[in-house]
């Protein structure tokens, strides 16, 4: 089984504030003409990238004239400060305006901007969900995300489903990053049911999408679905080539599912016409899994074709011999316990096989071989009795 990849976030960019008096913040009470002095000056550096004049300017008339400071004053303020790279102060004055006119829809998101940037992800979260309901005329579907997103990274994940839920059930067709972002929420949540709905109302819209084909057998792997599981697998192989690792993974599912022949086809698919010899073994096993003896003969003899190791003729022998061939069994087993005369695998089984053909003499010879292998031993002794017990009633 294999991990679960994660759906990579969008990253939420924190905006430069808007320019001075753009989109700025009305100002519901009349300014005094101090302070529409210190705005304009202020203004005027902002233009010329000075912030730190405008901060000062703005700083000076702050200090000379404390109850003549407006939301519209904090937002340049906040302005002047982030420009010049200093969050936290600028999230500061972004709040004192704000509690002056909770109704700023400009102050808020900017607010909520800077929380983001500060890595306060809940409160961030709250101004963006804010900003959407303050914004007047149409409602910009953005800020749901950037508070979904914002929320998440917070860990406040309940309260990311709910925005998030909030944008996707709207009348806009949701955006991808949306989807991923809510379906990467469910995952955290182990809530693979709600996840896998979402990846399939997607696929219906983007039946090529291999990427949610993924997601779709990763989330089924976790549900322990894995004939649905499997079944993804296939379809994002038909529309991309497969690597050799990823059906090796797609054939030990077969496995497990107990579609050994599934198993060796998609093995087959893996490795190719030309298998290399330790391929061949894998092969050979599988086809003995799928009950499939001559086809893992093919496969073994493929693998000696490269390279004669005894273990090929071992593999051989036990498939003849599982089928009572034993002549062929003899012969394969012979060869390996000439390659290697200390294999005593080979010798127990070359030994029954002799047993059968009437061959007392040869498999007693055999058998004494093998019981020189510790392992091996007592299996090789009950033989060598069971051949004088033969012998015995033979001489009667």
């Amino acid at each position: 089984m294999y991990r679960i990849t994660r759906i990579l976030l969008a990253l939420l960019w924190l905006a430069t504030p808007a320019p001075l008096y753009a989109g700025r913040p009305a100002e519901k009470q009349q300014m005094t003409r101090n302070e529409q002095q210190a705005l304009y000056a202020a203004q005027e550096a902002m233009k010329k990238e000075d912030f730190g004049t405008a901060r000062q300017v703005l700083q000076n008339h702050l200090r000379n004239h404390p109850n003549e400071a407006g939301p519209l004053f904090y937002y340049a303020l906040g302005n002047a400060w982030y420009m010049g790279g200093k969050a936290k102060p600028a999230y500061d004055a972004y709040k004192k305006g704000f509690q002056i006119d909770p109704t700023s829809c400009a102050l808020c998101l900017n607010l909520g901007r800077v929380a983001y940037e500060l890595e306060k992800y809940q409160t961030a979260g709250g101004l963006f969900e804010k900003a959407h309901r303050l914004g007047k005329g149409q409602k910009n579907p953005d800020l749901l995300y950037q508070a979904g997103v914002a929320y998440y990274q917070g860990k406040s994940l309940k309260n990311a489903k709910r925005v998030l839920k909030r944008l996707v059930s709207g009348k806009r067709r949701p955006d991808k990053s949306c989807l991923q972002l809510l379906i990467q929420v469910h995952l955290d949540l182990k809530e693979w049911k709600s996840a896998e709905k979402i990846v399939r109302d997607f696929l219906k819209q983007e039946q090529e999408n291999t990427e949610y084909w993924q997601l779709l057998a990763q989330i089924r792997m976790r549900r322990e679905d894995y004939r649905g599981a499997a079944s993804a697998l296939e379809i994002i192989y038909s529309l991309r080539k497969p690597t050799s690792k990823e059906l090796e993974e797609l054939a030990n599912l077969y496995f497990y599912l107990n579609v050994p022949l599934k198993a060796v086809r998609t093995l087959e698919r893996a490795y190719g016409p030309a298998p290399k010899p330790a391929h061949c073994e894998k092969l050979a096993r599988a086809a003995v899994q799928a009950q499939q003896p001559d086809r893992a003969i093919r496969y073994l003899n493929m693998a000696i074709g490269q390279t004669p190791a005894s273990k090929y003729h071992l593999e051989k022998g036990r498939i003849y011999y599982e089928q009572g061939r034993w002549n062929e069994a003899t012969t394969s087993l012979r060869i390996c316990v000439r390659q290697n005369p200390k294999q005593a695998a080979a010798q127990i089984l070359l030994g029954y096989c002799l047993m059968e053909k009437g061959a007392w003499a040869e498999a007693r010879t055999v058998f004494l071989a093998a019981e020189k292998d510790q392992k091996y031993r007592k299996e090789a002794r009950d033989a060598l009795a069971m051949l004088k017990e033969i012998s015995e009633a033979a001489d009667q």
